[in-house]
């Protein structure tokens, strides 16, 4: 009789099932359909609760069964254990006992268990994670090894030289394979085999052969002397360092599990790839994490990795997906992203990328690195590309603050990703900016899609913009109500004309098609609702974007509404990924008198949630020292200034705001200087207004969020993008704290906040002006009631 499985083994044997005859299926009609659907339910399952619902995932399960087993050829090819599913649906009573459904045997579902099967289904390479996950029949490594290192023999001229050097390390290992027992040679050829499993393009070219030596679980396929049984299943645990499947079901009479324990981890990024290449050919790029600082490295940077461990079992390992943006290259395998699996007492297996470059010149390569959907780090290195024979010596680059983690801590529960990601990615040289589209939902069809490039017509994107947003200068200082009505229309034309020419001018083409095509009907059907854009520069003003494309082939204009206004839209800067979640206890205010009349309001806002939502309060501060001292000291989850701003249009860091007594500027900050802030990782909500002219930038917000975020680690970052009428200011800053005590997420504040502003005073653009450097979808909890 067949051992009773899980739901969770259920649905993992059937997914690995389906993978083993991917290559199979009909790759116009079933390929795309299945991919949707397994995009689908990695989507529902990572978004079950903390304590994950097995009624939930089976349910989840059985309708994606139901719906692969319609589409043609499933059946046929994995059937078996998808029909199993599919029958869990058709009853939802007692598993097992009506109308054909199976026998489940009952084991606690954990979230581990839960991020396992989610990485499974958004693996982007089926057939290669199904080989990887099989295993091989232990007492046949010897020959398994000899046939498929035949197999690869002609493919050798294919691979790169790196790959040809690996698999001659790898004959090597088996020629000094030990002659005792047969256990330990079948180790040695086993681990062989595994290495050959890594090269880029083997399995692709060879999966079928590497199914021929393996199976689904690990066994002796005869009896062989010096093993066990014929055809006897190896039990968990017989071999160091092997997984063999699921864990075994926990009897109900079990005792209660022992607390977790929380295991930190740091791991350092190790990154290959040479300082120089040859046009044309192809190099590789490695990336893995390390427990001890590499030696050289391409892009240096610190992982914090937190693992949960109960009693004596094994952290269940991470996953982190690794995800390459080389507008100027090529990759062989025409996949941009690897998952790579993280354990707590070991290196990472790496993630191997085959890039390829046809222009001459410097190039930029940027790895982003996400956990659970959400980008948690990003690192950036410039190689060059000529026309000859170059030495393969490995680019190197020292971080500049040895002591900060560069990457987000690992959340064990985070909110979902946002619907909608933009990566804005700079190019050497540094005036071109190319664009990459992304979403986890299956509805919408952008996976990191490279959408074009946009070359500025300045020498970089601050002066680009400076120049376009200039007109703002004379349109903030006049509230609608003081216009005329001629006046309010001209103002109105304007700020259209200004947004619109902006998006066609930073927008490639293609991207801005696509928007009227796909993204906005989405988005009108309730689909896409957060859109989070991660720049590698701070300057372009994203909030101001209005929609405007025309079609020469239907000889036809669209348009569409603010970005601010469509969406819950946030923005972020590459490097350390944006926090989850803000518990706010106390609130650190800095509103110096600078004969600013909205400073009064400011304080009343706060002294209302100190009241309402029990917030304790520092401050105000008013002195330069004072304020020093409170950036010191720490201990508060929101950091609230308002005061004059005053913009350096040389050098942004020496932007200042000013003080009762003084000024200070970004570059001000340093050192010990930062200590608070970076401990206390708090909301930091610049309101900086100037009673002059209005110039893009003018709180010098590029160079304070570069500071924050890059150097300080604030959590969150909501400052005026250029200058603010004063009043609409405190009513933006009022209504964006009511709906963050309310429980709005920071993307939904900012944009009731936007939204009144804008029924108070649709004309003036200060509703447009206010940015939100965050997590769309970051929970903020205001005090307590």
């Amino acid at each position: 009789m067949a051992a009773l499985q899980s739901i969770d083994e259920l649905l993992e044997s059937a997914v690995l099932a389906l993978y083993r005859q991917w290559s199979y299926l009909p790759r116009r009609t079933t390929i795309p359909a299945l991919e949707g659907l397994r995009r689908k339910l990695a989507d529902e399952l990572a978004a079950m609760p903390t304590t994950p619902d097995p009624a939930q995932l089976r349910r989840a399960a059985a309708t994606f069964a139901a719906a692969a087993l319609r589409l043609p050829l499933v059946g046929r090819a994995a059937g078996a254990d998808l029909e199993k599913l599919a029958a869990l649906g058709e009853d939802p009573a007692r598993p097992g006992g009506l109308r054909g459904a199976p026998l489940l045997k009952t084991t606690p579902l954990t979230t581990e268990r839960v991020q396992a099967l989610i990485a499974m289904l958004r693996t982007d390479d089926p057939p290669a994670y199904a080989v990887q996950r099989w295993f091989y029949v232990v007492n046949e490594t010897p020959e398994a090894w000899r046939t498929l290192r035949a197999a690869v023999e002609p493919l050798l001229d294919r691979l790169p030289d790196a790959a040809r050097q690996q698999v001659q390390a790898l004959d090597a290992l088996v020629a000094t394979a030990p002659t005792g027992s047969p256990l330990a040679i079948s180790t040695v050829y086993e681990d062989a085999l595994k290495q050959l499993e890594t090269l880029p393009g083997v399995v692709a070219a060879l999966t079928d052969q590497f199914f021929n030596w393996k199976e689904v679980q690990r066994l002796i396929r005869r009896s062989v002397a010096g093993f066990g049984v014929a055809g006897e299943a190896i039990p968990k645990g017989a071999m160091a360092g092997e997984d063999f499947g699921p864990a075994a079901a926990i009897s109900p009479d079990a005792q209660p599990a022992p607390a977790p324990e929380t295991l930190a981890v740091n791991f350092h990024t190790d990154v290959k790839f040479p300082v120089s290449v040859q046009r044309r050919q192809i190099n590789w790029l490695i990336v893995r994490l390390r427990l001890q600082k590499p030696e050289t490295t391409a892009a240096a940077g610190v992982v914090p990795v937190e693992f949960t461990k109960i009693g004596d079992e094994e952290p269940p390992p991470e996953y982190l997906t690794v995800r390459v943006l080389a507008p100027d290259f090529d990759e062989e395998t025409r996949r941009w992203e690897r998952t790579i699996t993280v354990r707590y007492d070991q290196d990472s297996d790496p993630a191997v990328f085959l890039l390829k470059s046809d222009e001459p010149g410097k190039k930029r390569i940027t790895i982003d690195f996400l956990h659970k959907g959400r980008q948690v780090g990003s690192v950036a290195f410039t190689t060059e590309v000529t026309e000859i024979q170059t030495a393969g010596a490995s680019v190197t680059i020292t971080r500049s603050n040895p002591d900060l983690p560069e990457f987000a801590r690992f959340e064990r529960t985070p909110p979902p990703p946002a619907d909608l990601h933009l990566r804005v990615v700079k190019k050497a040289p540094e005036n071109t900016l190319a664009f990459y589209l992304d979403s986890p939902l299956a509805a919408v069809p952008f996976r990191n899609e490279f959408m074009g490039e946009t070359p500025l017509t300045s020498k970089d994107p601050f002066t680009f913009l400076a120049q376009e947003l200039d007109p703002l200068d004379t349109m903030v200082a006049a509230l609608t109500a003081d216009l005329t009505g001629p006046e309010r229309a001209e103002a109105e034309r304007k700020l259209t004309l200004l947004a619109e020419g902006l998006f066609e001018q930073l927008l490639p083409a293609r991207f801005r098609e696509a928007y009227f095509t796909q993204i906005a009907p989405l988005r009108d059907a309730g689909v896409i609702t957060t859109f989070l854009i991660t720049s590698d520069e701070p300057w372009i003003p994203w909030e101001l974007l209005k929609p405007y494309h025309y079609s020469v082939r239907e000889a036809k204009e669209y348009t569409d509404d603010f970005w601010a206004a469509r969406f819950r839209l946030s923005r972020w800067l590459a490097g350390r990924g944006p926090q989850a979640r803000v518990e706010v206890k106390t609130a650190a205010l800095v509103l110096p008198d600078v004969g600013l009349p909205a400073v009064a309001g400011e304080r009343a806002i706060f002294d209302e949630l100190s009241t309402r939502r029990k917030v304790q309060l520092a401050g105000p501060s008013m002195r330069r020292q004072e304020v020093l001292d409170l950036f010191m000291a720490g201990g508060f989850q929101v950091l609230h200034i308002a005061t004059h701003g005053q913009f350096n249009a040389e050098d942004a860091d020496q932007s200042v705001i000013e003080l009762a007594d003084d000024t200070l500027r970004p570059g001000d900050l340093r050192a010990t200087l930062l200590r608070g802030i970076r401990q206390s990782a708090p909301l930091v909500f610049l309101n900086a207004c100037d009673g002059g002219r209005a110039n893009f930038g003018l709180t010098g917000l590029g160079g304070w969020a570069e500071k924050l975020f890059q150097e300080a680690n604030a959590a969150a970052f909501v400052g005026a993008l250029w200058e603010v009428h004063d009043a609409l200011a405190v009513e933006f800053s009022r209504h964006f704290y009511d709906r963050l005590a309310e429980g709005d997420t920071l993307g939904e504040a900012m944009r009731a906040a936007r939204t009144h502003l804008r029924g108070l005073d649709p004309v003036n653009p200060t509703w447009l002006a206010y940015t939100l450097y965050g997590d769309p979808n970051a929970a903020v909890q205001i005090g307590t009631i």
